[in-house]
């Protein structure tokens, strides 16, 4: 995960809910399209042991804070 972060690949990222060890967290991902979602993930060892990809969505980012 680290070294997708300074790659720049994943750009927010945490645990969703009040209960941080329930297992479910949230990822930003910078990606041309969903399909190259799993591929940017691919190489990391978290994938399929801590990390399990349930759902990819696109996302557009309209609005930003000029202090981000």
């Amino acid at each position: 995960m680290d070294a997708l972060v300074s790659k720049g690949t994943i750009l927010l990222g945490g645990p969703l809910g009040d209960d941080v060890d329930s297992g479910d967290a949230l990822l930003v991902i910078c990606a041309d399209n969903e399909a190259a979602v799993p591929a940017a993930l691919a190489g990391d060892p978290w994938l399929d042991t801590v990390l399990t990809i349930t759902r990819v969505q696109l996302w557009t980012l309209w609005l930003r804070s000029r202090a981000v």
